[in-house]
This record gives structure tokens, C-alpha cells and sequence, in this order.
């Protein structure tokens, strides 16, 4: 209030709490804005059990309206709604329709295509999200309104050489000046095509034009190069849509940048402890006690698809070596928790550590992949100087090929003999010390009478008999494959690891 704050929103708190603060404010009994609270988060399901207080989770539309209408009925402004993607769309419906004839708008999160389709299509109010498309007029507005409410923005993309990539413009006119072409960059980015044994063409200058009293942001790894723009006391960071290049530039240059600006010294380290093998719940089971009493260094559950669970340690210290020191003791408390469940640390992938593994060992591999169709091969080759380990693979997607290339004689293609099959043969074929074999249902249709997400796997190694195993794996075709395929290797990693 002393600061001139107004008003303010409260989303995802505990209901009972968060309205006795509102209530109290609004009697002047204690200071405050004009607080907007939405109570708990409205979801699929909570993250973790200590959640429950401030995330309710819906099983199904009835349950929707009635938790809905629980919140309106003890004197929330709005409903909060996120993880709209992974709720059916009945809940979704119910949750909007309830909450809008209760008289309360719908705020939702929107990180995700899906969750912002679904938000469309049964009307939720507004997102927490702010995507702009090439139109000039449409930039120029969003960076004002931004800046209005912000010390510092940072826009991702529209650096590119075409007529439709008006970042740079849009930038120009918030400040009130015109573009300049700065003869150093049109020297560096003419070098750089010249590096590559390519003319440069005449719209990559474009790239060279700087708002007047701003800074290019070096891009090593790209033709385009960021900007760093003053308007008055705050700042507007731009910086490329391309992945690795706006990491790499965020990393480097916004983030000290932003750090210097705040007057904040000190430094925030993460490492990221990566698992397979216990679905997410098990996961936030095995780790809450840890979570609950966390203080500095935090810790956080991130779900990554195909590229496993991540229990991420954050510290912050004065330095770099003082934040190491306090994730240190953490990482250790938790790998006693998780044991052989984490595979991997930071950059580390399932195929890095499965191929350092086999190298160490001095073991070659052999591949034979159903289901999976070449993922296998294709995830161990995206790795440079996997050629000393990887042998080759054979995709024997028909029966046919599986008998006269593999030698697989089991009646049934879809069972562990014949993923115990395809492993010996694998091994075989291309003289390997170790082969996988991969069989299965990836959908959405029944095969021999398995469902869809039916998947074996073979492994043969050494002069033990070939263990086969068989697991059901969630999600659509495509989701199949790719779990079936970092479970395989995971496989092949607890095998190498239990070996010592």
C-alpha cells in the first residue's frame, strides 16, 4: 500500500485463509490492496498430497460443479483453472459454466497448444499468457502495456531478414527513434556467410538495423543478432525464436544483465537429477518429506515426457562455489531416497549414459525394433562416437522379417519370447556383445489380442539365459513408442549398472 499497490490477485491459496486476509483487509483491520482472490487451483489432480489445500482436483463434471460452486459460494472473485489439457472436456465445460452463471470469470493457465484450445472452446476469460502475431500496431501496444506494469520485458522473435519480422521496428517506435545500420554487424554477419562459403543476401541487412540508443546482443551461434533497449529507466530485451539460440543469449547476456540491473548480487545454481522407472506420483511420494522441509536450496518435480522425471535442486548464495555447496548435501540425501532411479544429471540423457556405460565396459550393441521402428538407433545416433559402440539395427516391423532376418520362431510376435528372440538375434546378426529386442502393441487398435499399449523387451548379455519383460505403457501411439523406447535402454542401463 505504501507503495502505491492498489489492488492485487491471489490465485491458488488456501480458500479458508485467503478469504480471512480479504475479509480483514476490507475491514480495515489490517493494510492491504483491494485484494482478487480465486481460492484453490481448480485441476486435473494436485501435483503432490501436501497440495490438496490449495489444488483440487476434479473427477468428473458433477465433482467440477460442485467444487466450483463451493468456492463462489464462500466469496472468490474468479476461478482459477489450470492443466485444462489433461481434464476431459465435460469437466472443462462444467468448470466455465458453473463459474460463469455463478457471476465469475475464468482465468486459466495457458503454457501448452492444447490447454489454450480447450480454454478457447468453452470460453474461459482470460490466460496468463501473451503471444502476439506479426502486425506492427498489435507489437507496439503489447510493449507498452508490458512496460507499463514491468522494469524489464523480453520478446522472443521477429529478428529474422523477412518484411514480417518486425521486432526491431516495433522496439523503434516504443523508444520514439529510428532504426540505424551499424557497420559492425554488417561486417560480422557478411563473415559469417562468408565462413560458410555462401554469398550473403541482401535482406539478412535488416538484421544489421538497431533501434538508435540501443545495444545488439551478441548471437554466436546465429545470424541474428539480439538488441538491448533502454526506454527511460526500464528495458526491452530481444532476443531470437530459435530455441538454442534465445537459451544460449538469455543465459550469456539477459540474465547478468537483468541480475546487474536488480542491485542484487549473489548467484542461483540448479542441478537436475533425472529418473526413470516410478510413474510421477511415486515419484512426489518418495520425495514430499524433502520437499516439505526445504528452505534454501529448493526443490522442484518437473514432469519431461520421454526425457524422464526431474527432482531439480535450486540454491542461492553469494557465489557459484558457496549455491554448490549447499545442493551438495541435498542431491546426496535424495539419490539415498531415489537409489538407481536417477540415470542421469543435468545434460545427461538416457543414450549418453547408456552408450558411456557400454564404452567403459568395452561392449558392442546390436538393435532389433518393432514398435519402436528405428527411435532406438535414432536416439543412440544423435549422440557423436556412437560408432564405437553401436554395431547396427534392423526395424523388423512384419512377422515375415522378424523370422527370416532375426530367426524368431515364437507363434506370438507380441510376447516376451519373441522380444527374447529378437534380442538373440540381434546379437547375432550383427556379432555384438549385447542385444535389445523390442516388441508390442503401440495402437490404438488390439493385436493378437493385446490392447494398445502392450510392450516387451529383450535383452541378451552374456552367457546367461535372454531376460525378456513385459510392461503396459499409457498414452497415444506416438507417446507409446517413445516411452518404449527410453524404458528399453533403461533397461539395458540397470543391467550394466547392477553388473558393477
Amino acid at each position: 500500500v505504501t507503495s502505491g499497490v492498489t489492488f492485487a490477485r491471489d490465485l491458488g491459496a488456501p480458500l479458508e485463509d485467503i478469504l480471512f486476509v480479504k475479509q480483514r483487509i476490507e475491514k480495515g483491520e489490517i493494510p492491504g490492496p483491494r485484494l482478487f482472490v480465486s481460492g484453490p487451483f481448480i485441476q486435473h489432480k494436485p501435483y503432490f498430497e501436501y497440495e490438496k489445500e490449495f489444488r483440487w482436483g476434479v473427477n468428473g463434471a458433477a465433482d467440477a460443479r460442485a467444487k466450483v460452486q463451493k468456492v463462489i459460494d464462500a466469496g472468490v472473485d474468479v476461478v482459477k483453472l489450470i492443466d485444462q489439457d489433461q481434464m476431459t472436456e465435460e469437466e472443462v465445460k462444467a468448470v466455465v459454466d458453473t463459474a460463469h452463471k455463478g457471476g465469475r470469470p475464468v482465468v486459466a493457465h495457458a503454457h501448452r497448444e492444447e490447454e489454450i484450445r480447450i480454454g478457447l472452446k468453452y470460453g474461459i476469460d482470460s490466460f496468463e499468457h501473451r503471444q502476439v502475431g506479426d502486425n506492427l500496431g498489435r507489437m507496439v501496444q503489447a510493449l507498452r502495456e508490458l512496460l507499463d506494469r514491468s522494469d524489464a520485458v523480453i520478446v522472443c522473435g521477429g529478428l529474422g531478414p523477412t518484411p514480417d519480422d518486425m521486432t526491431r521496428q516495433a522496439i523503434a517506435d516504443v523508444m520514439g527513434v529510428e532504426l540505424e545500420r551499424r557497420e559492425e554487424l554488417v561486417e560480422w554477419v557478411s563473415a559469417l556467410f562468408t565462413s560458410r562459403g555462401r554469398a550473403m543476401p541482401e535482406n539478412n541487412l535488416r538484421q544489421c538495423d538497431v533501434p538508435v540508443g540501443a545495444e545488439p546482443i551478441p548471437n554466436s551461434v546465429g545470424t541474428a543478432p539480439g538488441i538491448k533497449a533502454p526506454v527511460g529507466d526500464k528495458v526491452v530485451y530481444a532476443v531470437p525464436g530459435v530455441p538454442y539460440e534465445m537459451q544460449l543469449m538469455i543465459s550469456e547476456h539477459v540474465l547478468p544483465d537483468l541480475l546487474a540491473r536488480s542491485g542484487q548480487q549473489g548467484a542461483i545454481v540448479s542441478r537436475s537429477l533425472k529418473t526413470w522407472g516410478t510413474s510421477e506420483s511415486g515419484l512426489a511420494e518418495m520425495i514430499a518429506h524433502r520437499v516439505d522441509a526445504q528452505t534454501n536450496p529448493t526443490i522442484a518435480f518437473l514432469a519431461r515426457g520421454i526425457e524422464g522425471l526431474v527432482v531439480r535442486i535450486t540454491a542461492k548464495a553469494s557465489t557459484s562455489e558457496e549455491a554448490r555447496a549447499l545442493i551438495e548435501p541435498e542431491e546426496r540425501a535424495l539419490r539415498e531416497i531415489l537409489g538407481d532411479l536417477v540415470f542421469g544429471v543435468d545434460d545427461e540423457t538416457m543414450e549418453t549414459v547408456v552408450l558411456d556405460l557400454l564404452r567403459k565396459r568395452g561392449l558392442t550393441l546390436g538393435l532389433a525394433e518393432s514398435l519402436t521402428g528405428g527411435l532406438v538407433a535414432s536416439r543412440l545416433v544423435s549422440v557423436p562416437g556412437t560408432s564405437d559402440v553401436l554395431k547396427g539395427g534392423v526395424v523388423a516391423y512384419m512377422t515375415d522379417v522378424k523370422r527370416s532376418v532375426l530367426g524368431v520362431t515364437a507363434e506370438s510376435v507380441v510376447s516376451s519370447e519373441c522380444a527374447a528372440q529378437l534380442a538373440a538375434g540381434a546379437r547375432r546378426v550383427f556379432d555384438a556383445d549385447v542385444g535389445l529386442g523390442v516388441t508390442g502393441v503401440a495402437g490404438p487398435d488390439e493385436q493378437e489380442g493385446q490392447p494398445a499399449g502392450t510392450v516387451f523387451f529383450g535383452l541378451a548379455l552374456g552367457d546367461g539365459p535372454v531376460e525378456a519383460v513385459g510392461t503396459q505403457l499409457p498414452g497415444q501411439r506416438e507417446m507409446v513408442r517413445q516411452f518404449a523406447t527410453i524404458s528399453l535402454l533403461n533397461l539395458l542401463r540397470m543391467k550394466l549398472v547392477s553388473m558393477g
